[in-house]
Protein backbone atom coordinates (compact mmCIF):
# COMPACT_ATOMS: atom_id res chain seq x y z
CA UNK A 1 0.00 0.00 0.00
CA UNK A 2 2.88 2.35 0.80
CA UNK A 3 4.40 1.88 -2.66
CA UNK A 4 1.05 2.05 -4.46
CA UNK A 5 0.25 5.43 -2.88
CA UNK A 6 3.82 6.79 -2.78
CA UNK A 7 3.81 10.55 -3.56
CA UNK A 8 7.53 10.67 -4.38
CA UNK A 9 10.55 8.47 -5.04
CA UNK A 10 11.79 8.55 -1.42
CA UNK A 11 8.57 6.97 -0.11
CA UNK A 12 8.62 4.48 -2.99
CA UNK A 13 12.19 3.49 -2.12
CA UNK A 14 11.24 3.14 1.55
CA UNK A 15 8.38 0.82 0.62
CA UNK A 16 10.65 -1.28 -1.57
CA UNK A 17 13.14 -1.54 1.30
CA UNK A 18 10.36 -2.86 3.55
CA UNK A 19 9.39 -5.35 0.82
CA UNK A 20 13.00 -6.50 0.55
CA UNK A 21 13.18 -6.97 4.31
CA UNK A 22 9.99 -9.04 4.26
CA UNK A 23 11.21 -11.17 1.35
CA UNK A 24 14.55 -11.76 3.06
CA UNK A 25 12.67 -13.15 6.07
CA UNK A 26 9.97 -15.01 4.16
CA UNK A 27 12.11 -17.09 1.78
CA UNK A 28 14.30 -18.88 4.36
CA UNK A 29 11.28 -19.13 6.67
CA UNK A 30 9.35 -20.89 3.90
CA UNK A 31 12.01 -23.60 3.54
CA UNK A 32 12.22 -23.95 7.31
CA UNK A 33 8.45 -24.51 7.49
CA UNK A 34 8.67 -27.11 4.70
CA UNK A 35 11.40 -29.06 6.50
CA UNK A 36 9.59 -28.84 9.82
CA UNK A 37 5.97 -29.55 8.88
CA UNK A 38 5.86 -31.43 5.57
CA UNK A 39 5.89 -35.27 5.73
CA UNK A 40 9.30 -36.77 4.92
CA UNK A 41 8.09 -38.44 1.71
CA UNK A 42 6.83 -35.08 0.34
CA UNK A 43 9.74 -32.80 1.26
CA UNK A 44 11.39 -33.04 -2.16
CA UNK A 45 8.21 -32.08 -3.98
CA UNK A 46 7.49 -29.13 -1.71
CA UNK A 47 11.11 -27.94 -1.84
CA UNK A 48 10.79 -28.03 -5.62
CA UNK A 49 7.71 -25.82 -5.52
CA UNK A 50 9.50 -23.52 -3.11
CA UNK A 51 12.42 -23.14 -5.53
CA UNK A 52 9.90 -22.69 -8.32
CA UNK A 53 9.08 -19.28 -6.83
CA UNK A 54 12.65 -18.01 -7.08
CA UNK A 55 13.08 -19.68 -10.48
CA UNK A 56 10.01 -18.26 -12.18
CA UNK A 57 10.01 -14.79 -10.62
CA UNK A 58 13.04 -13.37 -12.53
CA UNK A 59 11.56 -14.60 -15.81
CA UNK A 60 7.88 -13.81 -15.32
CA UNK A 61 8.17 -10.70 -13.14
CA UNK A 62 9.58 -8.26 -15.74
CA UNK A 63 7.04 -9.41 -18.32
CA UNK A 64 4.09 -9.04 -15.95
CA UNK A 65 5.36 -5.71 -14.66
CA UNK A 66 5.91 -4.38 -18.17
CA UNK A 67 2.38 -5.30 -19.27
CA UNK A 68 0.83 -3.67 -16.21
CA UNK A 69 2.92 -0.51 -16.46
CA UNK A 70 2.27 -0.05 -20.18
CA UNK A 71 -1.49 -0.54 -19.86
CA UNK A 72 -2.44 0.70 -16.38
CA UNK A 73 0.54 2.44 -14.76
CA UNK A 74 3.21 1.44 -12.28
CA UNK A 75 1.02 1.86 -9.18
CA UNK A 76 -1.16 -1.07 -10.26
CA UNK A 77 1.79 -3.44 -9.95
CA UNK A 78 1.50 -3.00 -6.18
CA UNK A 79 -2.31 -2.91 -6.16
CA UNK A 80 -2.43 -6.32 -7.85
CA UNK A 81 -0.11 -7.77 -5.22
CA UNK A 82 -2.23 -6.73 -2.24
CA UNK A 83 -5.00 -9.38 -2.58
CA UNK A 84 -2.37 -12.11 -2.90
CA UNK A 85 -0.52 -10.85 0.16
CA UNK A 86 -3.73 -10.68 2.22
CA UNK A 87 -4.73 -14.19 1.07
CA UNK A 88 -1.28 -15.53 1.98
CA UNK A 89 -1.58 -13.94 5.43
CA UNK A 90 -4.89 -15.65 6.24
CA UNK A 91 -3.76 -18.98 4.78
CA UNK A 92 -0.61 -18.85 6.89
CA UNK A 93 -2.47 -17.93 10.07
CA UNK A 94 -4.95 -20.74 9.49
CA UNK A 95 -2.68 -23.57 8.36
CA UNK A 96 0.88 -23.04 9.64
CA UNK A 97 1.43 -24.32 13.17
CA UNK A 98 4.29 -23.56 15.55
CA UNK A 99 5.68 -27.02 16.35
CA UNK A 100 9.14 -26.21 17.70
CA UNK A 101 9.79 -24.28 20.88
CA UNK A 102 10.33 -20.56 20.46
CA UNK A 103 13.82 -19.47 21.53
CA UNK A 104 14.39 -15.76 22.01
CA UNK A 105 17.79 -14.69 20.67
CA UNK A 106 19.03 -11.13 20.79
CA UNK A 107 20.49 -10.24 17.35
CA UNK A 108 23.91 -8.65 17.22
CA UNK A 109 23.44 -5.20 15.66
CA UNK A 110 27.09 -4.84 14.67
CA UNK A 111 26.96 -8.12 12.72
CA UNK A 112 23.88 -6.87 10.86
CA UNK A 113 25.77 -3.71 9.90
CA UNK A 114 28.72 -5.75 8.61
CA UNK A 115 26.39 -7.94 6.51
CA UNK A 116 24.67 -4.85 5.07
CA UNK A 117 27.99 -3.23 4.14
CA UNK A 118 29.24 -6.49 2.62
CA UNK A 119 26.24 -6.93 0.31
CA UNK A 120 26.05 -3.21 -0.53
CA UNK A 121 29.70 -3.15 -1.59
CA UNK A 122 29.55 -6.34 -3.64
CA UNK A 123 26.24 -5.49 -5.36
CA UNK A 124 27.38 -1.95 -6.15
CA UNK A 125 30.64 -3.26 -7.58
CA UNK A 126 29.02 -5.83 -9.87
CA UNK A 127 26.37 -3.34 -10.96
CA UNK A 128 29.07 -0.94 -12.22
CA UNK A 129 31.51 -3.37 -13.83
CA UNK A 130 30.49 -2.20 -17.29
CA UNK A 131 31.59 1.37 -16.55
CA UNK A 132 35.24 0.42 -17.14
CA UNK A 133 36.48 2.38 -14.10
CA UNK A 134 38.62 -0.23 -12.41
CA UNK A 135 39.71 1.77 -9.35
CA UNK A 136 36.20 3.04 -8.74
CA UNK A 137 34.85 -0.51 -8.83
CA UNK A 138 37.58 -1.96 -6.62
CA UNK A 139 36.90 0.39 -3.71
CA UNK A 140 33.32 -0.78 -2.91
CA UNK A 141 34.25 -4.46 -3.08
CA UNK A 142 37.32 -3.78 -0.91
CA UNK A 143 35.05 -2.20 1.71
CA UNK A 144 32.70 -5.17 1.41
CA UNK A 145 35.52 -7.69 1.87
CA UNK A 146 36.83 -5.77 4.88
CA UNK A 147 33.34 -5.87 6.35
CA UNK A 148 33.27 -9.63 5.73
CA UNK A 149 36.55 -10.00 7.62
CA UNK A 150 35.15 -8.03 10.56
CA UNK A 151 32.02 -10.22 10.44
CA UNK A 152 34.14 -13.38 10.66
CA UNK A 153 36.06 -12.04 13.63
CA UNK A 154 32.89 -10.86 15.32
CA UNK A 155 31.15 -14.21 14.83
CA UNK A 156 33.99 -16.09 16.54
CA UNK A 157 33.62 -13.95 19.65
CA UNK A 158 29.85 -14.37 20.05
CA UNK A 159 28.18 -17.29 21.78
CA UNK A 160 25.18 -17.05 19.41
CA UNK A 161 26.35 -15.41 16.15
CA UNK A 162 23.94 -14.59 13.34
CA UNK A 163 25.93 -16.77 10.93
CA UNK A 164 27.76 -19.92 12.05
CA UNK A 165 30.74 -20.06 9.70
CA UNK A 166 32.13 -23.13 11.46
CA UNK A 167 29.69 -25.27 9.48
CA UNK A 168 31.73 -24.53 6.34
CA UNK A 169 34.46 -26.74 7.79
CA UNK A 170 32.21 -29.68 6.92
CA UNK A 171 33.47 -30.61 3.44
CA UNK A 172 30.27 -32.37 2.40
CA UNK A 173 28.16 -29.36 3.32
CA UNK A 174 30.55 -26.93 1.60
CA UNK A 175 30.58 -28.92 -1.65
CA UNK A 176 26.79 -29.14 -1.75
CA UNK A 177 26.50 -25.44 -0.94
CA UNK A 178 28.88 -24.55 -3.79
CA UNK A 179 26.87 -26.69 -6.20
CA UNK A 180 23.62 -25.03 -5.11
CA UNK A 181 25.13 -21.56 -5.56
CA UNK A 182 26.36 -22.41 -9.05
CA UNK A 183 22.92 -23.72 -10.05
CA UNK A 184 21.24 -20.58 -8.72
CA UNK A 185 23.79 -18.40 -10.51
CA UNK A 186 23.07 -20.12 -13.82
CA UNK A 187 19.28 -20.19 -13.51
CA UNK A 188 18.57 -16.83 -11.85
CA UNK A 189 21.40 -15.02 -13.57
CA UNK A 190 20.52 -16.07 -17.10
CA UNK A 191 16.75 -15.74 -16.94
CA UNK A 192 16.48 -11.92 -16.72
CA UNK A 193 19.15 -11.34 -19.37
CA UNK A 194 17.49 -13.78 -21.78
CA UNK A 195 14.16 -12.08 -21.32
CA UNK A 196 15.59 -8.63 -21.89
CA UNK A 197 17.66 -9.53 -24.94
CA UNK A 198 14.94 -11.49 -26.70
CA UNK A 199 11.91 -9.37 -25.76
CA UNK A 200 10.52 -11.99 -23.38
CA UNK A 201 10.23 -14.81 -25.91
CA UNK A 202 11.80 -17.55 -23.73
CA UNK A 203 9.83 -16.58 -20.64
CA UNK A 204 7.05 -19.11 -21.09
CA UNK A 205 9.44 -21.94 -21.95
CA UNK A 206 11.53 -21.11 -18.92
CA UNK A 207 8.48 -21.07 -16.66
CA UNK A 208 7.19 -24.35 -18.08
CA UNK A 209 10.57 -25.99 -17.61
CA UNK A 210 10.78 -24.74 -14.03
CA UNK A 211 7.33 -26.11 -13.31
CA UNK A 212 8.21 -29.43 -14.94
CA UNK A 213 11.40 -29.66 -12.91
CA UNK A 214 9.65 -28.80 -9.65
CA UNK A 215 6.87 -31.30 -10.19
CA UNK A 216 8.51 -34.31 -11.82
CA UNK A 217 12.15 -34.19 -10.79
CA UNK A 218 11.51 -33.32 -7.15
CA UNK A 219 8.84 -35.98 -6.94
CA UNK A 220 11.48 -38.38 -8.24
CA UNK A 221 13.73 -37.13 -5.44
CA UNK A 222 11.21 -38.36 -2.89
CA UNK A 223 10.91 -41.75 -4.59
CA UNK A 224 14.52 -42.49 -5.67
CA UNK A 225 16.76 -40.19 -3.65
CA UNK A 226 18.93 -37.19 -4.50
CA UNK A 227 21.32 -38.61 -7.10
CA UNK A 228 18.98 -39.40 -10.05
CA UNK A 229 17.50 -35.86 -10.26
CA UNK A 230 20.99 -34.35 -10.12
Amino acid sequence: MLDALAPNFVILLLGRAIQGLGTGIALPLMFNIILEQVPADKIGLMMGFGNLITGVAPALGPTFGGLVINNLGWRYVFFFLMPLIILSLFLGLYDIQQKSNIVKIKPDFLSIVFIAVLFAGVIYDFSNLSSGKLLTNLFPIFIGLCSFGFLLGRSKKLAQPILHFEILKNKSFSVHLLGFLMIQLCSLGNAPSCCLTTAGQPVYGYCCWSGYHAGWHCRGLDERGWRPPL
